[in-house]
């Protein structure tokens, strides 16, 4: 029992007297945790704030003007409930909407059946006959199309209920039927599904690739005792630390590369997409070269 004492209170010693272990062990994970998580809320925190402010632009065709009246509504204090500016339609062929849309110029776009108010006031006239219409165009694969989606379905189901509640006596189910029809760009949702994962395996690979050689590179050569041999020659020191750094960075570099070869070739697989690898065709050279520079920006840090 005292054996076991004495080696339990050497090794506490020998972690709580180096101030380098007590920094790694004890300080540096708490210390590294708050500072990324910090940084990743005031990024996530600045997105749904430029998201929230950002004023929605709809466009419509044939839209109800106690409808538009809503939109257009502000509170008690006077400012407006929606930030949002209404646009008409007119004769916007529907691959210029859809083009606009996809290029965010854009947010949503309703469009209205021509006799849209008329078969609501009048459905006695209409029993039998499928229900009026509203288009909805948007894209979900951009988070301001998405939130404008999102901040204008309710007025929409208000509507649908307003009108149900003045037919309510003289019967009624359906007032009109919402058909919501996104527009779906591949290369962006692609990319959506890149930047979900891309940084978390790019990270782990960096990792990988410098924990798999880097001890080799002092705890090896003193194992093999030419590490001795190497301090005693007239090389500086500094330049043996820079040497090492640089040697390590382009090897994990390169061990970095690789992976994500792998995962830009086996990504298309794993997720199903069709036409595989050609789906990345899409990208240009600069984005790849964003990712290149961030990959050498990572590593020496890792390094």
């Amino acid at each position: 029992m005292s054996s076991f004492l004495t080696i339990f209170k050497k090794e506490v010693y020998r972690v709580i007297s180096d101030i380098r272990l007590v920094f790694m062990v004890l300080l540096l994970p708490g210390v590294s945790i708050y500072v990324m998580y910090t940084i990743m809320g005031t990024i996530i925190a600045g997105q749904i704030s430029a998201v929230e402010e950002h004023r929605i632009v709809l466009y419509e065709e044939n839209m109800p003007e106690h409808f538009r009246t809503w939109l257009l509504a502000k509170d008690p204090s006077g400012d407006a409930v929606l930030n949002i500016e209404i646009h008409p339609l007119e004769d916007m062929a529907p691959a210029e909407l859809e083009e606009a849309i996809l290029e965010g110029d854009i947010d949503i776009a309703l469009i209205f059946d021509a006799d849209f108010e008329h078969r609501i006031a009048n459905y006695e006239d209409y029993l039998g006959v499928e229900a009026p219409s509203v288009l909805i165009h948007y894209n979900y694969a951009r988070q301001h199309s998405s939130f404008a989606h999102s901040r204008i379905m309710p007025y929409i189901e208000l509507l649908s209920e307003t009108y149900l509640a003045e037919r309510l006596p003289a019967g009624g189910e359906i007032t009109f039927h919402r058909v919501n029809e996104p527009f779906i760009d591949e290369r962006q949702i692609t990319a959506q599904g890149m930047a979900s994962i891309l940084p978390m395996l790019t990270v782990i690979f960096l990792f990988a690739g410098a924990m798999s050689i880097g001890p080799d590179a002092i705890a090896g050569e003193k194992e093999r005792n030419t590490i001795a041999t190497l301090l005693v020659t007239p090389t500086k020191r500094r330049d043996i630390a820079v040497g090492k750094v640089l040697s390590l960075g382009i090897l994990s570099l390169a061990s970095a590369l690789s992976s994500f070869l792998g995962i830009v070739l086996s990504l298309p697989r794993l997720m199903q997409m069709e036409g595989g690898a050609a789906e990345f065709g899409n990208y240009g050279v600069s984005e790849y070269l964003v990712i290149l520079f961030i990959l050498m920006a990572t590593v020496f840090f890792i390094v």
